[in-house]
């Protein structure tokens, strides 16, 4: 599967392999050149491409990568430290008129590349909203 970041002319692979929850470690198994493949088996939910604006309140909006029911990755050089608490706002796509509201939990760090992050407080009907939009 390919993906191609707007600001990045540069292609990318990007592989999952596995369900989610957490996100890989940057070991040189997990990371191959021109691109990243996910292979941490520890994740409960399914994962999805979801290149998508996500607004980081107190710090402005930001690009996610990929979304769960259980979180997503989101595009950041500032490093947020792992453990912090963030309360994040997005759509789910154009014509959503709610967006979703949710604090997140900052779980791994990949510096200068983004945070991956679990929901905290996800509303049941959000969790329904993006397991509809999953593969299957």
């Amino acid at each position: 599967m390919g993906f191609q970041h707007p600001a990045d002319p540069t292609p990318r692979r990007l592989t999952v392999l596995g369900a989610s929850g957490s996100l890989p470690s940057t070991t040189p198994t997990n990371l191959e050149q021109g691109g990243l493949t996910v292979s941490d088996n520890r994740r409960h939910s399914q994962r999805a491409l979801f290149c998508n604006e996500v607004e980081v309140v107190g710090y402005g909006p930001r690009r996610s990568s990929d979304l769960s029911a259980g979180g997503m990755f989101i595009e950041t050089i500032a490093a947020f430290p792992r453990d912090t608490v963030l309360q994040l706002k997005f759509k789910l796509g154009e014509n959503e008129s709610a967006p979703i509201v949710v604090r997140a939990r900052v779980l791994y760090v990949a510096n200068g590349i983004g945070v991956g992050v679990e929901f905290m407080d996800l509303a049941p009907d959000d969790r329904v909203r993006i397991e509809a939009m999953l593969p299957a």
